[in-house]
């Protein structure tokens, strides 16, 4: 249970990292990678609240900050590789 509690958290702060990165380095690589960590990262969350029956609301409030943080994120890099 620890190991995917690690790999939850080393994906996000990753697709945080990268797409604080593609902002000034655009690239659809990037944004592709970035897009992948974030769906990786939603269901390593989903699978650790249904697994250790933890607070939903709170989970889901993380949950929704960092997809709110990294969506912005990947869509100013999208305009920027756009232009």
């Amino acid at each position: 249970m620890s190991m995917i509690l690690v790999l939850h958290i080393v994906t996000a702060l990753s697709s945080l990292a990268l797409s604080t990165l593609a902002i000034f380095s655009p690239s659809r690589n990037k944004l592709n990678v970035v897009y992948g960590l974030a769906a990786a990262t939603l269901a390593s969350g989903t699978y650790l609240v249904v697994s250790m029956h933890a607070s939903l609301v709170s989970s889901c409030t993380s949950g929704l900050l960092y997809l709110v943080t990294v969506s912005v994120l990947a869509m100013t890099a999208r305009k920027r590789l756009l232009n």
